[in-house]
């Protein structure tokens, strides 16, 4: 636990850092690291996720540098052959950053985009034709801005394991004053990354994607097997070019399967904008305990939140009073899919990313 926690300080520390901080010695922090890191059998009393790993660092893109913008839709479907089919057509979109089912408020697929800059009329033709086509019942569109959302993440720190329950409390944290933290807003034209970015960028960009930790001769052989080739010191260079300007920071990503984390909830509703400004404040300068994103768009929320069933119940209690329209939709945790970013999507000679109607809508659809 004090390891998981001190990688959640410094997700990049190194072995001696990590092992000064747990009060460790060097070799014990090194064995219980590759236990937690999945490279290793496990050899400690805790619960075994898929595939060993407990945790994994990954890099925050900024989005504004890299040339994209957000958008995020409820895609309503009335059948699970319906979802079935959507769900395997949605893999093929260049663009698609999450894909989740849910079910509540509406039934049908939590999506999310990271698409190019001022390319939103084109995700909205491309849901229109689901449901033209009847691959879809309707869509809702979440609410989102060019302001960057807020995070907290899972934090072993508020997890009592004698009571295997999260020492946090709700009331308490509404009611604590909150602190409104300047947010770094982006600097310099959006896209400007994409000066220099080359297609086999997107492919290191994707491995450091997958496992920050790692050691660069690690990544670099994952490169190779795909066919893409890096000396030494390109990679060096290139990996520092895209810490300056395409990575905000890094989070500590916790197998939601250790803390028994497995409702996953999107909240939406409409409220006074005083009220979500609080609402952000606060998350900012005191995150809650669980992993979650929050944006606020004028009078509207999306708040996506991981936590417990008896902490679910809790928070949708203290919101209703205070929200209008308020929905919450339960996200199927084990049919939820991250994706990586999409090399083809880029056009090497122009330095940007492929927007026409063809290759967002068109050759999609033809899957």
């Amino acid at each position: 636990m004090d390891l998981l926690i001190a990688i959640q300080e410094n997700p990049l520390a190194t072995l001696d850092w990590l092992a000064d901080r747990t009060k460790v010695s060097k070799p014990t922090t090194a064995k219980r690291l590759a236990v937690l890191e999945g490279s290793r059998p496990q050899n400690i009393s805790i619960r075994d996720p898929e595939q060993g790993r407990i945790f994994t660092v990954t890099p925050l893109l900024s989005y504004h540098n890299l040339g994209f913008e957000y958008s995020g839709a409820i895609v309503e479907t009335k059948s699970l052959k319906q979802t079935n089919k959507l769900e395997k057509l949605i893999s093929y979109h260049p663009y698609i950053r999450h894909r989740s089912r849910c079910y509540g408020a509406a039934n049908g697929i939590l999506m999310q985009f990271r698409s190019p800059e001022g390319s939103m009329t084109k995700i909205l033709e491309f849901l229109d034709q689901l449901v033209e086509r009847k691959l879809a019942s309707g869509y809702r569109i979440l609410p989102s801005n060019r302001s960057p959302p807020v995070y907290s993440s899972l934090s072993a720190r508020d997890w009592d394991l004698s009571t295997l329950t999260w020492d946090f409390d709700w009331d308490e944290w509404f009611a604590a004053e909150a602190t409104d933290i300047p947010k770094n807003s982006p600097k310099g034209p959006s896209g400007n990354a994409l000066s220099w970015l080359m297609k086999k960028d997107i492919y290191l960009m994707n491995e450091i994607i997958r496992s920050a930790r790692r050691k660069n001769k690690a990544i670099l052989e994952a490169l190779r097997n795909q066919g893409i080739d890096f000396t030494p010191q390109t990679f060096s260079r290139r990996y520092t070019m895209m810490k300056d300007t395409c990575f905000i920071r890094y989070r500590t990503f916790i197998d939601p399967k250790v803390f028994d984390v497995y409702n996953n909830v999107v909240i939406t509703g409409q409220a006074s904008k005083s009220y979500l400004k609080k609402l952000s404040v606060r998350l900012n300068s005191n995150p809650i305990p669980f992993e979650s994103s929050m944006r606020i768009a004028g009078s509207e929320l999306f708040w996506y939140v991981r936590l417990q069933g008896a902490h679910l119940s809790k928070l949708i209690s203290r919101m209703s009073s205070d929200m209008d329209d308020l929905r919450f939709y339960i996200l199927d945790y084990s049919e939820s899919f991250r994706y990586f970013l999409e090399p083809e999507a880029y056009n090497d000679d122009e330095h940007k990313w492929i927007q026409d109607d063809q290759f967002m809508i068109y050759d999609v659809l033809k899957n």
